[in-house]
């Protein structure tokens, strides 16, 4: 028996989940920024795909501050790539949506050196 993607599985642009954040773990970096004080923050930076690997641009993409409740709202390019910049040291929940696909969420740690 032969069964196609859309058979076995239904429609893919609905049933799709983000294979979301691929890069994240591997692209959270830590800059030092020289200010007034001397601060140490981090980034995100974030590839939202879908299942077959293939962009998804003009996703909504919403970084949160777990503990202070701080949001950063951003929308990911053309070619799916967002970047949070100027984080503080934590854990920030990370999601993105984009019309017809599931919304994922992924829990990011940036860390201090």
């Amino acid at each position: 028996m032969n069964f196609s993607f859309n058979q076995r599985w239904g429609n893919p642009h609905r049933r799709l989940f983000f294979a979301l954040f691929l890069a994240i773990a591997a692209s959270v970096l830590l800059q030092p920024v020289v200010r007034a004080q001397t601060a140490v923050t981090g980034s995100i930076n974030g590839l939202v795909v879908d299942l077959t690997g293939a962009v998804v641009p003009d996703a909504a993409v919403t970084v949160k501050d777990q503990q202070t409740g701080a949001v950063v709202n951003l929308t990911s390019n053309a070619d799916g790539r967002f970047v949070a910049s100027f984080l503080k040291p934590d854990k920030f929940e990370v999601t993105a949506s984009a019309l017809g696909f599931q919304t994922a969420t992924a829990s990011i740690q940036v860390l201090s050196t």
